[in-house]
């Protein structure tokens, strides 16, 4: 199957009641899937995968959407090129395929999470996102400190992979 060679694009939503809208596009094709506070991403998954891709081209996300995993899976494809598969959380919905320079799409989805996870948007609506959870003995799940504002996110081996590739 020929794959799309469509610019991408990545947006993420604003934080709603512990949901946050995915939304991956190439083209005419879309995936798009809710993120769960309960099962977060953002701690080091979006993170770990980039660091994978921008090691060796290739990269397995898989995101529990609270029952039905998404999926977005990255193979080096030679040249310094990747085919993409977007496997969307339900299987109604359509696969996004598509092919992209690796730098391309690492620093796209690099720069849109940074520039969400950054963003005053998510700050001013951070409540919509992480939640005060207890554990089962009623102690609290993390400390106040920890989830008073976004986390870190950004990645040393990723921002260097994206330095090297444009001071060359």
């Amino acid at each position: 199957m020929s794959m799309a060679s469509d610019p991408i694009a990545v947006d993420f939503g604003r934080p709603d009641a512990g949901w946050i809208d995915f939304r991956m596009s190439a083209g005419d094709q879309t995936m798009a899937f809710p993120i769960s506070h309960a099962f977060d991403p953002f701690q080091g998954d979006f993170r770990v995968w980039l660091e994978e891709i921008a090691r060796t081209g290739s990269g397995k996300l898989s995101i529990d959407t609270e029952g039905s995993p998404a999926e977005i899976v990255v193979i080096d494809a030679g040249d310094g090129r990747i085919a993409i598969t977007g496997h969307p959380h339900l299987p109604t919905l359509p696969v996004l395929q598509v092919e992209a320079d690796r730098h391309a799409f690492v620093h796209v989805f690099y720069d849109s999470l940074v520039g969400f996870w950054e963003s005053p948007e998510l700050s001013d609506h951070w409540s919509q996102w992480v939640f005060p959870e207890a554990h089962v003995d009623g102690t609290p799940q993390w400390d106040e400190d920890q989830i008073a504002q976004p986390w870190p996110i950004r990645s040393t081996i990723v921002e260097e992979y994206l330095r090297r590739r444009e001071d060359a």
